[in-house]
């Protein structure tokens, strides 16, 4: 079904964009750290999926590539990197438990300057029952209705 009206698109420069980003934020980054505040990335993962772990890796990686830390969380009950001193949690309530607590501390932690909860979660867990505990103004996904992007260049800057 056509209006009459021809529709035109123009084509996004895309990479261009994506690479000012990138340079955009380690210049910042780089910043940061002359200043003596190393940005740091926090990502609490809590189950085993492999294109979630993929998505982390690739976060990491990327971070780092911008001078930026980034630390993750692995709250999964057999995941190897797990401290002996830090047991695996036995049901979904104590799963539950254990992202809010890493959550508090990290929003708690000032060399953390933002969280990701990676989803998905563990049965029994949900987003918006998480999102509750990570600072707004380190929440990265916007996992809640007031995320870090309004805050982060005046708290950095």
């Amino acid at each position: 079904m056509s209006s009459g009206h021809q529709l035109t698109g123009r084509q996004l420069p895309g990479r261009e964009l994506a690479a000012e980003i990138r340079a955009s934020t380690a210049g910042l980054a780089a910043e940061l750290t002359a200043a003596g505040r190393p940005p740091r990335l926090a990502v609490v993962t809590a189950t085993a999926d492999e294109v979630s772990a993929w998505y982390v890796r690739s976060l990491a990686s990327t971070a780092a590539k911008a001078g930026i830390a980034c630390d993750v969380t692995d709250l999964v009950p057999d995941a190897p990197e797990r401290p002996e001193s830090q047991e695996a949690p036995e049901s979904q309530e104590t799963a539950v438990a254990g992202i809010r607590a890493a959550l508090t501390a990290l929003s708690r932690d000032p060399a953390v300057h933002g969280i990701l909860l990676q989803t998905p979660l563990p049965g029994g867990a949900r987003l918006a029952d998480l999102a509750g505990s990570i600072d707004p103004a380190k929440d990265v996904d916007g996992a809640k209705r007031r995320c870090w992007r309004f805050s982060i260049i005046t708290r950095w800057r």
